[in-house]
């Protein structure tokens, strides 16, 4: 269930893409900006679309974010007489060339436009960026999610639907809770996600996944590694227990690697790699782990 400006984005970055159906499509998010948005809030909102598995995906998801969806709240980012020239997938990176319209957009649209293209494209299978030219003419910048969220292109705002891992109230199993926010400037979607996940499970039937006393030093990404900073409460308060440990940590390990561009997360203990809890080694990444 994975594979979320300065401008504001109502993002469905979490579920990115279902695993295809039976009948050959998938559904994935597509970003499209609001008609009439609220600039407190968010100017693009993800709307669930199904896509044909197979093939050219890439146009099938330039059409619909050319079409935009049945949704009176919702418009195309695209002038409708733009052409898709080319694009192809290769080591992560969906080249796209569009026809001379897109250069018709300027200023916020234009922002807008990179935007729900990019969003959108990194929800298929095998992209992490997108690079866009004109006619064959472009500067060549990668752009990913995080590049509208705190990166070069200015921070923006976006109404997230995050989810989240929390542990059974019988300590058997991890239960996911959708959260929706509003992330705002100078806020990283990882902070966002660790407060909630420290704030505790908004149902009384799931536990909380943090020790008591636990704080966030620091939590950041790099080279699609979560490094996560926390104090030493979080080992010193824990339940000693084998599956207490396992719970815990996959529950954090889940709920950050739904963000696109995390594929594994760095426990970090006063900033020092520890060997972990009792039964569970920290001093690696770990990557997520959906069977429990």
């Amino acid at each position: 269930m994975k594979k979320i400006f300065c401008v504001v984005l109502l993002l469905l970055f979490a579920s990115s893409c279902h695993s295809p159906g039976s009948d050959g499509y998938r559904s994935v998010n597509i970003y499209y900006p609001l008609k009439n948005p609220d600039t407190d809030s968010a100017l693009i909102r993800a709307h669930t679309e199904s896509l044909k598995t197979g093939g050219d995906e890439i146009t099938r998801v330039f059409e619909l974010l050319k079409s935009a969806p049945k949704n009176n709240s919702l418009i195309s980012p695209l002038p409708q007489d733009l052409k898709l020239l080319s694009a192809k997938i290769d080591n992560g990176i969906a080249d796209i060339d569009l026809s001379g319209q897109y250069n018709y957009l300027s200023g916020l649209n234009k922002t807008l436009a990179d935007a729900c293209i990019t969003l959108s494209m990194c929800q298929l299978e095998g992209v992490s960026s997108v690079r866009i030219t004109v006619d064959g003419v472009g500067t060549g910048s990668l752009y990913t999610p995080p590049d509208f969220i705190r990166g070069r292109l200015g921070l923006i705002n976006y109404e997230n639907s995050l989810v989240l891992y929390f542990i059974s109230r019988d300590d058997t199993a991890l239960i996911p809770e959708i959260r929706h926010t509003v992330a705002r400037e100078n806020e990283s979607v990882l902070e966002l996600i660790v407060k909630y996940l420290m704030d505790g499970s908004v149902t009384q039937t799931n536990k909380p996944v943090f020790p008591r006393g636990t704080r966030l030093l620091s939590v950041y990404s790099e080279q699609n590694i979560c490094y996560l900073n926390l104090s030493k409460e979080f080992i010193t308060n824990h339940d000693i227990s084998e599956q207490s440990e396992l719970l815990t940590i996959y529950a954090i390990v889940n709920s950050l690697t739904e963000l696109p561009d995390i594929d594994c997360v760095q426990f970090l203990i006063e900033g020092v790699k520890l060997r972990g809890f009792t039964y569970f080694d920290l001093s690696a990444p770990i990557e997520r782990n959906l069977e429990i």
